[in-house]
C-alpha cells in the first residue's frame, strides 16, 4: 500500500498542476473565441483569408485543448483506480486482522 499511497500522492499533484494549466488555457481559449466572433459580428474582418487564418488558430487551440482535456481524465481515472485498489487492500487488511482476532479468545479466569 506504500507504493499506491505514493502513487496516489504523486499523481494527485500532477491532477492538480495540469488542472489549474489546462484551466487557464480554457478561459484564455474562450475569451479568444468570443473575441473572435464580436469582431465578425462587427466586420471586423479585412478580407476572406484572415477570417479563416483567425479561425484556423482557434480550432487548433480547440483541439489542443481537447487533447488536454482528454489526458486529465484519462489520469483523473487512474488516480481513482489507485484510490479504489488502495481502499480495498485497506478492506482486506481490516478483514484479516478481524477474523485472527475474532478466532482467538481469551482463556477463562480461574
Amino acid at each position: 500500500n506504500e507504493e499506491l499511497d505514493r502513487l496516489i500522492k504523486s499523481n494527485q499533484d500532477k491532477l492538480e498542476s495540469d488542472t489549474n494549466a489546462y484551466l487557464s488555457r480554457f478561459d484564455q481559449l474562450n475569451n479568444d473565441i468570443d473575441a473572435f466572433n464580436e469582431k465578425n459580428a462587427q466586420g471586423g474582418f479585412t478580407n476572406p483569408s484572415e477570417f479563416y487564418s483567425e479561425r484556423k488558430t482557434l480550432l487548433d487551440r480547440r483541439d489542443a485543448l481537447q487533447k488536454e482535456y482528454d489526458a486529465l481524465i484519462a489520469l483523473t481515472n487512474q488516480v481513482n483506480e489507485y484510490i479504489n485498489e488502495y481502499n480495498q487492500n485497506l478492506v482486506r487488511s481490516n478483514q484479516l486482522y478481524d477474523s485472527v482476532n475474532s478466532r482467538v479468545k481469551k482463556p477463562n479466569e480461574i
